[in-house]
């Protein structure tokens, strides 16, 4: 049986983040916060409640970007 390099995620999830994550340069558009929060929590496995969108949480968005940054370069590695 074929290992999915994908994993935790399918193909076509894979690509409609990529899609999203290339979307993204400086601002986290509002509209994908609940994506990027619940693919976050996906990948990483974490339990952790989705923050607010105020300014104070910024570090904890761009962890949760950074992280799905990373998986998508791991993925094309493979």
């Amino acid at each position: 049986m074929e290992e999915n390099k994908y994993h935790p995620l399918t193909e076509s999830e894979y690509l409609e983040l990529k899609s999203k994550i290339q979307s993204i340069t400086d601002y986290l558009p509002e509209m994908l916060l609940n994506y990027v929060w619940g693919t976050y929590k996906t990948i990483t496995g974490s339990q952790e409640n989705q923050p607010c969108s105020c300014k104070s949480s910024g570090a904890l968005w761009l962890k949760a970007v950074t992280v799905l940054r990373d998986y998508l370069k791991r993925v094309e590695v493979v």
